[in-house]
């Protein structure tokens, strides 16, 4: 499953669909706290992190920081999602093991060509229902 973070619902809400409609199961959360917290309770790893690089409390750098401090989250390939490609955030993520980046204005045929070149294998665990009068997801 590909796990998109974005603290706009609408942007990851939009993200989930168009990957949901390309065939692959997707869900969102909108902030890394709520991931993290899904993470520490046994949730399932998703196949490839989309992450915004700049969302309030936790960023991005601090996510990736939080995930390669957990030999169990190490190996989650993270794409980054940014408006900025060039920014301090982008490069400090990368360090820190982020595997590429893609612009807000991006090519959807990029970054679907992105994801299925960077996800893991499936575990075969379903994606949750879309429910747009909710916040957070899943």
């Amino acid at each position: 499953m590909v796990v998109v973070i974005d603290d706009y619902h609408d942007t990851a809400t939009f993200m989930v669909r168009l990957l949901q409609r390309s065939g692959l199961a997707a869900c969102c959360y909108t902030s890394a706290q709520e991931f993290l917290a899904v993470l520490a309770a046994g949730g399932p790893l998703p196949s490839l992190l989309i992450l915004d690089i700049r969302m309030p409390g936790m960023d991005g750098p601090g996510l990736l920081r939080e995930l390669m401090r957990d030999d169990r989250w190490r190996e989650i390939p993270v794409v980054l999602y940014t408006a900025d490609p060039s920014s301090d955030d982008v490069r400090e993520a990368m360090q820190l093991g982020a595997k590429g980046s893609i612009l807000g204005t991006m090519d959807w045929e990029h970054l679907l060509a992105t994801i299925r070149r960077l996800r893991r294998p499936s575990t075969g665990t379903a994606a949750p229902a879309i429910d747009d009068s909710s916040p957070n997801e899943p």
